[in-house]
């Protein structure tokens, strides 16, 4: 996981 959302996982580290 990179941010704290769900999707940043997923996606790059959008949510960091």
């Amino acid at each position: 996981r990179f941010g704290d959302g769900d999707a940043s996982q997923l996606a790059l580290d959008f949510d960091e």
